[in-house]
């Protein structure tokens, strides 16, 4: 196997590739369908395209507490910032099938990423302030957008104020979920696949 440094999409290659993966990369793009394409072109006829993103639309606490709905609304307005989409996996079918791709398969499962690694696969990740995971794996994900949501201003005031200092939000949002017996309910992780059209 060998690596190659480049910037996508503007890599050159000395022989079409088997496999074209990507994980979290299509919701930075400003045009991923034309991304797609660029890319598209650099994998063998019949061979694999899967890409993987996040889909968000789950995201929300049932029933809705202040804190959380803060909490989750910043982490939403943060994958969003710069015009960009970064939790919309579910489009991924859509930006397939605009790039000239048609869709072998989609599955949406437990995103493999830091704590939640442990949840059995294929499981949606979702729990009360009991499961060990899912409100750490929220609180970690609002810590690690913080900066980006307090440089942008993301979000209405009301809501920066509700969530106060990141440091104790973990410890705020877990009394107020018990309080209201509510249960969060955490992004999926969408995977598209397809094979490169046979030779014309």
């Amino acid at each position: 196997m060998d690596f190659l440094r480049a910037t996508l999409p503007d890599v050159v290659l000395d022989a079409p590739v088997d496999a074209l993966i990507g994980r979290l990369v299509l919701g930075h793009q400003d045009d991923p369908v034309a991304f797609l394409r660029r890319l598209t072109g650099l994998v063998r006829p019949g061979g694999l395209i899967a890409f993987q993103e996040f889909d968000n639309h789950a995201l929300r606490a049932v029933p809705e507490t202040p804190l959380a709905g803060a909490v989750l609304r910043g982490i939403t307005g943060a994958l969003r910032a710069g015009g960009k989409d970064r939790g919309a996996g579910a489009r991924l079918y859509s930006l397939f099938r605009q790039a000239g791709l048609v869709p072998a398969g989609v599955t949406a499962t437990t995103p493999p990423i830091g704590v939640v690694a442990v949840i059995p696969a294929g499981t949606t990740p979702m729990g009360g302030v009991e499961d060990p995971l899912v409100l750490p794996l929220a609180v970690h994900t609002y810590r690690t957008l913080c900066p980006r949501v307090s440089a942008t201003g993301l979000g209405p005031d009301a809501d920066r104020e509700t969530i106060g200092d990141p440091a104790t939000v973990g410890d705020r949002m877990r009394a107020e979920l018990d309080a209201a017996g509510a249960v969060l309910i955490m992004p999926t992780a969408v995977t598209v696949w397809a094979t490169t059209p046979p030779p014309t």
